[in-house]
């Protein structure tokens, strides 16, 4: 059980839906992590820290807890667009469109150093917490320098393709 995306002849397993939770709460990480990275002052990191705080209160043991709602109406302005095409993503709306892809695929050569920091983050929360490992459920988010659904990103923009949610 849990999401698959299918764009064409492609097919990506995404992983469970509590999978799917872990990498929505992972972006958020990453473009914290962007964020603190573009930080001249101390004041500006901890408004950054405060700002996020609440949609990044923890893992739990199924999934993380975020806060959608706080997400679209503070953290919109905020975050690159394709982190909020990401995260505000519907399981149930079906579908992501080539342009919403693209938006992704820039989004993930600006954070992706953040998520391999992230991974590590998320591991080390897992340690300390006795929660069972995120990791095992798919493989590295981030292998060799690729995302593991830029792909089925890429297919979608090439071709001008729905990449289907099922």
């Amino acid at each position: 059980m849990g999401l698959d995306l299918v764009c064409g002849s492609l097919s990506i397993k995404m992983g469970s839906y509590g999978y799917v939770h872990v990498q929505r709460w992972g972006w958020l990480q990453a473009q914290k992590l962007y964020l603190l990275s573009k930080a001249s002052t101390s004041v500006e990191r901890e408004q950054i820290e405060t700002l996020f705080r609440p949609c990044l209160l923890s893992l739990s043991k199924f999934s993380p807890k975020l806060d959608y709602d706080y997400i679209r109406r503070h953290l919109q302005s905020y975050i690159l667009p394709g982190v909020f095409t990401f995260v505000y993503h519907s399981d149930c709306e079906g579908y992501w469109t080539p342009e919403e892809c693209q938006e992704m695929i820039e989004t993930i050569n600006i954070l992706r150093p953040f998520f391999y920091q992230v991974s590590e983050l998320r591991q080390e929360i897992e340690k300390k917490s006795n929660i069972p490992s995120t990791t095992t459920d798919i493989h590295d988010e981030v292998h060799d320098g690729y995302y593991y659904l830029e792909p089925i990103f890429q297919h979608a923009i090439q071709h001008q393709r729905l990449i289907e949610c099922c």
